[in-house]
């Protein structure tokens, strides 16, 4: 391929760049202007025909070439995209209260008062369950209660009913998560989900029950955080300002310790506090 482009001698060698660039421009093309992936389908198969049809032309071959990644590109992104589904979680945002099925995709994310779970949609009914029908999609909810020792709250694998109104997702959010729920009506119907999984995550509960149960805080929370990635079950900001004033540490050593060890993990358990982790310990 590379031999026949003899025009332009300063893209020899730098195809497959130039093609990736072509791929991205079509995905973000896509995204402004919302091309039915039909469409882009069969532009592409055109594009496929011009490149055959013109392989001893090499600026018509490699003309063809880029609007033939592009097009693939802007179809894949259709084809992908929550935007143009019906059936994505995310075409609900704003319809006001729905009923949802689902089941418990992930470990609960545990903060003081409040408990973050991550529900991959099964279903949704906008009658008020009368009917229901296929969805799909992850969604991010957040319920009342950051206890972690609560026997009747909803754990990983837990197939759930939920009713609330269907929100955009939360700023920082992974990118899996196509909207949110705040405070819903939350019932559990059943239980699933991989049973190793299961079994890993209750003993992660099991131990930062012991551990809270061994020591004071703010000790607890900071072995907790740091040993199991969890935070919720004190304050972690406090906990960590705590300990960095109790402590007789050199300020060389606290800035080190802070810097590998401290907000590593801060940032991992609790992204959302750990900026205010940083200014108060800056103070210490």
């Amino acid at each position: 391929m590379i031999k026949h482009i003899k025009l332009l001698p300063e893209l020899r060698g730098l195809i497959l760049v130039v093609v990736a660039a072509a791929w991205m421009a079509g995905i973000l093309l896509e995204s402004w202007l919302l091309l039915p992936s039909g469409a882009l389908l069969f532009g592409a198969t055109i594009a496929l025909g011009s490149v055959i049809l013109l392989w001893r032309n090499s600026r018509g071959m490699l003309v063809s070439l880029i609007i033939l990644w592009l097009l693939l590109g802007a179809w894949r992104y259709a084809i992908v995209s929550p935007t143009a589904d019906p059936q994505a979680i995310s075409a609900s945002i704003g319809t006001g209260k729905v009923d949802l099925r689902g089941t418990v995709a992930d470990e609960p994310k545990f903060s003081d008062r409040s408990s973050s779970l991550q529900i991959a949609v099964s279903s949704i009914s906008k009658n008020g369950g009368s009917s229901w029908q296929d969805a799909h999609g992850q969604l991010e909810v957040q319920i009342l209660g950051g206890s972690t020792n609560n026997p009747y709250g909803p754990n990983y694998g837990d197939d759930v009913e939920l009713q609330g109104k269907v929100q955009p997702p939360f700023p920082h959010h992974s990118p899996e998560v196509l909207a949110s729920m705040i405070f819903p009506k939350l019932s559990i119907s059943g239980s699933g989900g991989n049973p190793i999984l299961a079994a890993l995550f209750k003993l992660r509960l099991s131990l930062a029950a012991i551990i809270t149960q061994s020591l004071p805080q703010p000790m607890a929370a900071v072995l907790i955080a740091i040993l199991l990635s969890m935070c919720g079950f004190w304050n972690c900001s406090r906990a960590v300002v705590v300990v960095f004033w109790s402590t007789q540490l050199s300020t060389p050593s606290r800035k080190a310790a802070f810097n590998e060890w401290i907000f590593p993990t801060a940032l991992l358990s609790d992204p959302s506090r750990s900026l205010q982790s940083i200014f108060a310990i800056k103070a210490c």
